[in-house]
Parts: C-alpha cells; structure tokens; sequence
C-alpha cells in the first residue's frame, strides 16, 4: 500500500504554478491514499463556494474519494478581518473503499490560536480494513508534544491501531517514540530525510503500529510544490 502525505501551503507561494506540479506528482507517484493539509476553502481567491483545493486538484487527479473536511473558519490573517469565507481543512483522496469517516477535535484549543482535529478515514486493502489518523497539529515543539500525547490516551481509549500520519510539526522525532512508545515506528527512523527544506527540518511523518504494519520504503521529496516535500511510503501489511 503506497501512501502520501502532503502539506500543501494554502493558496501561499503562487499557488497556479505550484498546482500542476502538485498533480504531476502525485499521477508519478499513484498512491493509493493521498492526505493533504492546509487545504483551503478561500473566496479571496476565486475560489468558488465548495471549489476547496482538493476539489480543484481532484478535477485532475480523478480519485473515486474525496473527503474535505473543514477544521476551521480564519476569522483574521495578520492581525487584519478577513470579510470573505475563508476555511482550512483536512484532505483525503484515495480509489479504495472508505467504510468510515470522521471527524474529532483535539481539546487542547488553549494551546494555539488555531483549532486542531483528527481526520478517522478506515479504508478497506486487500480484504483487510486499515485506519487512519490523518492530522496537522501545532506548529511549537510543546503544543505539537501536547498533541500527540492527546492522541495518545485517544488510541489508548479506544483501543485501535491505527497510521497516524500528516504535518506533525515535531522537530524532535525522539518525542513521537517517548510518547508512543515501542508498539510504533516512525517514518523518520527507517530513513532520514527533510520535509520543510527552508529551515532544514522534519516536520511530516508517518507512524504505523508495529504489529500490523512494516515500512518497505520512504522518500520525501517534491521540491517546489509547496513549502513542505510529499512524504511517501510504502507499506506492507502483516
């Protein structure tokens, strides 16, 4: 199973050029499930009501699943209103079945101006149902730490097993095992790599329980697409 996780930038850094390369990638790579975040629903920018930029993308891509869901509505950007409907969302795109979808909220709205949430998208792959926990937490090491250890007592709670993949925002992938523990592994310690070039970081991983899932590649790249490279990685089931 070929899975890609990408964060693509808003409507930031020209977003008619960088669009066709988006989708160049992606009919390159053909991964059987496309997560995408800062996926944004924006008037001021032509965008018609609902033409998000996973439908605009879709139009090319030509995935039987497109899954938008909004996590929030920017009420101001650079300390000024924003008078038109603006929202940001979470993006799933994907061929296989999706025999479930939801949404939850993480509680920890002190820490960050910005809502958070948890995209559950369970697929079905060669007769065997997969789960995933598609997110983008905040963008400082203690909130981002603060998040996955929410997510935690979430798995914990629920007693499921799934990918938990997306924009992370851990600069320290150390934190993702202290916090998990031992039943997962991480993207980043199969294979070094640098998903936010500008500041040399790794802020996007994909962390899959050990007991169901190994790791059979990983490569991040896509320059030019976005702020942030494409993760992908190949998965086998166990």
């Amino acid at each position: 199973m070929k899975v890609m996780t990408f964060n693509i930038a808003r409507y930031d850094y020209d977003w008619n050029a960088r669009k066709p390369k988006i989708i160049e990638a992606i009919l390159k790579e053909k991964p059987d499930i496309v997560f995408m975040q800062e996926v944004f629903d924006d008037q001021r920018y032509q965008n018609k009501d609902g033409q998000n930029q996973g439908s605009q993308l879709n139009e090319h891509l030509k995935y039987k699943n497109m899954i938008y869901d909004i996590v929030e509505q920017i009420i101001t950007e650079n300390k000024q209103d924003v008078k038109k409907l603006v929202f940001d969302g979470l993006l799933c795109l994907t061929n296989l079945p999706v025999i479930e979808h939801r949404i939850v909220r993480l509680k920890r709205e002190d820490a960050d101006s910005h809502y958070r949430a948890i995209q559950i998208i369970k697929v079905l792959y060669s007769g065997k149902e997969i789960l995933f926990y598609h997110t983008h937490y905040s963008n400082t090491t203690e909130w981002s730490r603060l998040h996955i250890e929410e997510t935690k007592e979430y798995l914990v709670n629920k007693k499921v097993s799934p990918i938990i993949i997306g924009d992370l925002n851990i600069l320290e992938p150390k934190i993702i095992k202290k916090v998990l523990g031992d039943m997962f592994e991480c993207s980043y310690d199969i294979k070094k790599y640098i998903s936010f070039p500008s500041k040399n970081e790794v802020l996007d991983y994909i962390v899959i329980p050990k007991k169901h899932y190994k790791f059979s590649d990983i490569k991040c790249n896509y320059d030019n697409c976005s702020d942030h490279r494409a993760l992908i990685a190949e998965i086998n089931l166990i």
